[in-house]
């Protein structure tokens, strides 16, 4: 019978004291760090000045209309007459700004309006036209905020990430947390953007929450397609049955190849991605590829398979003594035992990650999305 995973654990080799690996592999890092632990004159003096002899009498050049209302009531009068002045002179620009502006007739009575308004009435009348302003855009922005979806540019880079965070061998976890795909891919959206605000995050748009929903269907998805590949290929499918009654180490007679598992998982962006991922299949994606198939051996049937995936990637960590070398020596053994099981005579040792690939394998190991490029709008494919 296969052995289980404790079982495989248990009887992994140890890496040796001068643990040399293949000079083309890199090591995988382990990303999970080390366990838990007044005048200028003055004033005149009053006696320095000479009295002059009495004025003459003059009369006051008061109309004499308003010689029998009282000095209070005179002011007045002649404060509106002068207000009215005003505003008559004001209703010159009427006309001209009608024309300048091309007002319709509507504006036009409310631009008269307000001319022949008073001070008080006219602040008033401002203030009332900002209000309505500001409500016009409220209403504009709710238009436009119903309106807006993600485009399928946006959609596609969403995707195209998404797969590639997903598939990296540096992705320390699959089920859940800060370092599970979703907090990564939404890392790598606030970076690079395509075409969204640099604020998009905090606008009241609702932009966010379309875009979010958009990523989180992605990870969903791309998350079951991995699932249903691993034991299912296209018609050749392992046998569960034969998994759990073969002799360690003797070839299944069902089942993809590891090199043929990884190319089938590359297409699963095929239909939203016609020109693909940009992925090759190295050495360290086959090694994390054969990891998950073989955790899917015990747990594949499972609603929770990704759960499991992420347990059993802590105890080879906590084996591994949070060593990434250590680590990867064991995933190379994990690697090594599903070529027995799925003999193939193809390597892809001498394979090297594409530039987009490396750098979400870099924003991964380093957990800093820093070094991407900004994409100030969607043109061609990267």
């Amino acid at each position: 019978m296969v052995r289980s995973l404790d079982s495989i654990r248990d009887m992994a080799t140890p890496p040796p004291e001068d643990l040399a690996l293949h000079p083309r592999i890199p090591v995988l890092p382990n990303t999970m760090g080390a366990a838990p632990a007044g005048s200028p004159a003055g004033p005149i003096d009053q006696g320095d000045v000479e009295m002059d002899a009495p004025a003459e009498g003059i009369d006051p050049l008061i109309d004499p209309a308003l010689q029998n209302h009282d000095t209070a009531n005179a002011l007045a009068t002649l404060q509106n007459a002068a207000n009215q002045t005003v505003r008559r002179s004001l209703t010159q620009y009427l006309d001209p700004l009608v024309a300048s502006y091309r007002l319709r007739n509507e504006a036009r009575i409310a631009l008269k309006r307000f001319l022949e308004a008073d001070s008080g009435e006219q602040v008033a009348m401002t203030f009332a036209l900002l209000l309505r302003v500001t409500q016009s855009v409220d209403e504009m922005t709710a238009a436009a905020r119903d309106l807006w979806e993600v485009n399928e540019r946006l959609e596609v880079e969403i995707t195209k990430y998404g797969i590639r965070i997903i598939l990296s061998p540096y992705l320390d976890a699959y089920h859940r947390g800060n370092e599970s795909p979703l907090p990564k891919l939404t890392a790598v959206i606030k970076q690079k953007r395509w075409g969204l605000s640099p604020t998009v995050e905090d606008d009241d748009d609702g932009k966010w929450d379309k875009v979010m929903a958009v990523t989180r269907g992605v990870i969903t998805q791309k998350k079951s397609e991995v699932k249903k590949l691993l034991p299912a290929q296209i018609g050749q499918s392992y046998d569960l049955q034969e998994v759990q009654d073969a002799s360690e180490g003797i070839a299944l007679k069902k089942g993809k190849d590891i090199i043929s598992l990884c190319e089938a998982l590359l297409k699963i962006g095929s239909k939203k991605i016609p020109a693909g991922t940009n992925i090759n299949v190295t050495p360290q994606l086959c090694m994390r590829v054969a990891f998950l198939r073989m955790v899917h051996f015990e747990h594949g049937r499972l609603e929770l398979y990704w759960k499991h995936v992420d347990s059993e990637l802590i105890k080879w960590r906590q084996k591994a003594n949070y060593k990434d070398v250590n680590f990867t020596f064991y995933m190379r053994q994990i690697y090594n035992r599903d070529r027995a099981l799925f003999p193939t005579e193809r390597s892809v040792d001498q394979n090297e990650p594409t530039a987009s690939q490396a750098e979400i394998d870099n924003a991964l190991r380093t957990n800093n999305v820093a070094a991407m490029q900004v994409v100030d709008a969607l043109a061609g494919d990267d």
